[in-house]
């Protein structure tokens, strides 16, 4: 077995807890985000800036997670065409 290799249960396994951790770290900053859109009302500066801050790093992970979908559909697209069809063979 090559070094490189990773087994098929250590992926899933290690996929499921990156999905699992930035679910949790999308409700904890979506959370975080309505407090401080409660607080913004005061005029705070500093919340404010948190504001912004919390935002753009929902951003950040939802930009992210629309990525490893777009790479997961890209390589079913391409298993999918490389599957042999009945289409050429009449």
């Amino acid at each position: 077995m090559s070094p490189f290799k990773v087994p098929n249960k250590r992926k899933k396994k290690y996929t499921l807890n990156v999905t699992r951790d930035i679910v949790r770290s999308l409700k904890a900053l979506e959370i975080e985000i309505v407090e401080l859109q409660r607080l913004e009302a005061t005029g705070d500066r500093g919340h404010i800036e948190a504001l912004k801050s919390k935002k753009a790093k929902m951003n950040d992970l939802l930009d992210i997670t629309a990525q490893g979908a777009l790479v997961r559909s890209r390589f079913k697209s391409a298993a999918e065409m490389d599957a042999p069809s009945k289409f050429f063979l009449v």
